[in-house]
């Protein structure tokens, strides 16, 4: 037995513009042009190096100007999954 389902399509730049909006509480996206994940490394010596991973989104504003907003300690998978359970 097969169930009908509804599939919605998942539109990944519309979904992370809505997050950005909502969560962010950045209210003047235009467009999300890239999300892309950067893994710093810190620290002076291998005993004490930091690692840490973020998220950045490359957007456009509404008047055109190019804008950044980083996630941090967040990675790629995370917020993919987040996206997909609220939009």
């Amino acid at each position: 037995m097969s169930e009908d389902r509804e599939v919605k399509a998942f539109d990944f730049h519309e979904a992370v513009a809505e997050w950005l909006q909502k969560y962010g509480q950045v209210d003047d996206v235009a467009e999300v042009t890239k999300v892309e994940q950067e893994e710093v490394y810190g620290g002076y010596c291998s005993t004490c190096a930091t690692y840490e991973v973020n998220l950045l989104i490359y957007y456009m504003d509404n008047e055109g100007a190019e804008m950044t907003f980083p996630l941090r300690d967040k990675y790629m998978s995370e917020f993919i999954k987040e996206l997909v359970r609220t939009f």
